[in-house]
């Protein structure tokens, strides 16, 4: 079926009706449990988890109490890169922990269920591991069931389907947390920008990752959409490196890495293809080979070799009989010839021996146990250093340029080539037009590269193409839909915030401690004497949690009202289009009337006057007396509007409202004393 014409190839896109009705209901099921109550924590227990996590920044706190709060059978948090989603996804565990609400954390890489399974301390299977025992009912859930799904966004739009049906059926939450700027899934995707924009959610803004102030800007303009700004930023303070090959671009990024990597810097280098970091990494092992941090014995692995004290990169999954994901990076500690076995030291200090059938595997002719110096940017997911070295391609778009600019903690740097070799079998590729390299990273870069719902893309007509009455019936339709926003509450989240900041100082000042004198005990004493719910604390507690329910729903509000502009943001521009060319019309029909002058409006308004005002008022007038002529069938030539309609209310509106154009025109103070001596009154007259 065909759902959109792409106009950055001209070709049209299609799709099938099975991933579009997916779509739709994996849409309409989400949508339908917004409302459910599910695994709702009560307030005490979100505040003992807040207490204690006290780093937690706003957002973060926001976070917690959203998603342990706010009832919805699907909850979505978008975590910008650095911004803390997996140390507030602990927090939010713990909440649902202490009130007696079971969580299962998964992820769709096993890199990342690692991640979430190291700061939560529970299971975490991935995604596909979780679809397969729900499938055979060897994990059940049920109302007091909590699924977490963190990088969500990169999750196919199938999976995520049968994910849904599963928390949907046992009527169990699913809290979605991921962020569609970033690296999109292989598979088809979307699902995750779909269901934000229409359910809303929680954001994470802020940037714990980058430490410097360049930094935090670079990974700000990046993630807007401001490339050119971010390049310009980076040019500005010397971080962007122009090569006049690619040989020259190795050499110089492999020199720059070594002489950070060799003080003990945690350096890295990201390249876009694995042609580009299998030099990368040739290059990097021959200077640690020269420094003497290499063993002497090698063990050959196709093209490969491995030695004592080589940093290295899994990629296959082995977690059940190695302890292993895709993604695991480690160093060589020990090398068996004979076995054709590894001994690797983990980053999180684990120590585990690669049988001969996991170090010599491959899969599509690329090994399992690569070298680590440089990665891809698909690689890159967790990962953290002090300092990367980037290697931009004109094949790259803007979620791995961002993925990429944010890795870094204190410094980043981009090696740009004048003259990339071709690759003629990638139609992705695309060549630079321009002499200028950094100018042509930043179109490459600017390139979307974001999944988005078939579903969500419409078939729509070029606005020259379409008759006016379509236009004018577009353009209605437009303006019901964008007035149909959610009203703006921030005005009442504001207040809110500060009468919810005043309530937990209450809270603090009521709740027991033991720095108050012997007074203060006894009337302690008395105060715990009385029924739970009539002590002072109990009260000021419930006022504190009921400040919090209420909050947590008006940001919810808020946050559907920013769903609903980004989602309807292309309606938007089409309105504003429509009205362009519904003005551009009316100019060209006005200048064709003026030109023309038919007798029945020379009769009625006179001559076009020679001034610029009276010229306005003439085709006003002349514009509507012939769309009143043309909708309602006037074709005497000599009379202009014929009589007053009497039956019709509709035609009768807009038959005054032309006579209305036309003696605005003709009283005209101007136009009046312009006109011989009781030319205007007869001319009335005559009219009338």
């Amino acid at each position: 079926m065909p759902i959109t014409i792409d106009q950055g190839l001209h070709e049209q896109r299609w799709s099938t009706p099975e991933l579009l009705a997916l779509e739709r209901k994996l849409v309409r099921t989400a949508e339908a449990r917004a409302d459910e109550a599910t695994a709702v924590a009560p307030g005490k227990h979100v505040r003992a988890a807040l207490a204690a996590r006290p780093g937690l920044d706003l957002d973060q706190v926001a976070m917690v109490r959203q998603l342990t709060q706010d009832g919805a059978g699907v909850s979505l948090v978008v975590g910008r890169a650095g911004s803390g989603k997996t140390y507030a996804t602990g927090a939010t565990v713990d909440a649902f922990h202490r009130a007696g609400i079971r969580v299962i954390p998964t992820a769709p890489t096993g890199v990342a269920a690692r991640e979430l399974e190291r700061e939560t301390n529970l299971p975490a299977p991935t995604v596909d591991s979780l679809l397969g025992q729900l499938d055979r009912h060897e994990e059940r859930l049920d109302r007091q069931t909590v699924v977490i799904l963190d990088e969500a966004a990169m999750l196919g739009t199938r999976k995520l389907a049968r994910l849904v049906n599963h928390t949907t059926r046992a009527h169990a939450k699913l809290v979605m947390i991921g962020d569609d700027k970033q690296l999109a899934p292989v598979d088809t995707g979307g699902g995750f920008r779909a269901l934000r924009l229409r359910l809303g959610a929680c954001e994470l803004r802020g940037n714990h990752r980058q430490q410097t102030r360049l930094g935090q800007q670079v990974a700000l303009l990046f993630r807007t959409g401001r490339h050119a700004e971010a390049m310009d930023r980076l040019v500005k303070h010397g971080k962007v490196v122009v090569c006049r090959t690619e040989a020259e671009a190795n050499a110089v990024q492999v020199a720059d890495w070594w002489a950070r990597f060799s003080t003990g810097q945690s350096a890295g280098m990201i390249a876009f293809t694995h042609a580009e970091t299998t030099r990368l990494n040739a290059a990097a092992r021959e200077l640690l080979h020269q420094a003497g941090r290499l063993g002497d014995q090698a063990l050959i692995v196709g093209d490969r070799e491995l030695r004592h004290g080589d940093h290295v990169v899994c990629g296959r999954n082995a977690r059940k009989r190695l302890g292993i994901v895709n993604g695991t990076r480690a160093t060589v500690t020990k090398v068996d010839l004979d076995r054709r076995t590894l001994t690797i030291r983990t980053n999180d200090n684990q120590t585990v021996t690669l049988p001969a059938w996991y170090v010599c595997g491959r899969s599509f002719d690329r090994p399992w146990l690569d070298h680590a110096y440089a990665v891809t940017g698909h690689k890159t997911q967790a990962l953290t250093g002090d300092d990367f070295s980037v290697r931009p391609s004109t094949r790259a778009d803007a979620q791995w340029a961002y993925v990429t600019a944010t890795r870094h903690r204190f410094d980043l740097r981009l090696y740009v080539v004048e003259e990339p070799q071709a690759q003629d079998e990638d139609t992705r590729h695309t060549p630079l037009p321009t002499r200028d390299p950094i100018a042509g990273t930043i179109r490459a870069i600017q390139r979307s590269g974001e999944r988005v719902f078939a579903s969500d893309q419409q078939l729509e007509a070029d606005v020259r193409h379409m008759t006016t009455t379509d236009l004018r019936r577009e353009r209605d339709r437009l303006r019901d839909l964008l007035n149909s926003a959610p009203p703006s509450v921030a005005h009442r989240i504001a207040l809110l915030t500060e009468h919810q900041r005043q309530s937990e100082a209450q809270l603090r000042e009521a709740e027991p401690s033991p720095a108050r004198d012997r007074r203060g005990l006894f009337r302690r004493l008395r105060s715990q004497a009385r029924p739970s719910d009539q002590r002072p604390d109990a009260q000021v507690g419930q006022a504190t949690d009921q400040t919090a329910a209420n909050l947590v729903q008006l940001r919810r509000q808020e946050q559907q009202r920013a769903a609903f502009l980004e989602r309807h943001a292309p309606d938007a521009s089409r309105y504003l289009a429509i009205a362009r060319e519904l003005a551009w019309r009316r100019r060209a029909h006005a200048r064709a009337l003026e030109i023309e002058q038919p007798g029945y409006l020379v009769n009625a308004l006179g001559p076009v006057p020679k001034t610029s005002h009276g010229r306005r008022t003439w085709q006003s007038a002349a514009t509507q007396i012939n769309a009143y002529r043309r909708g309602y069938g006037v074709a005497d030539p000599d009379n202009t509007l014929g009589l007053e309609p009497q039956g019709d209310l509709e035609r009768r509106k807009a038959w005054r409202t032309c006579r209305q154009a036309i003696d605005h025109h003709c009283q005209d103070d101007w136009h009046g004393r312009a006109l011989p001596g009781g030319h205007y009154e007869e001319r009335h007259r005559e009219l009338v």
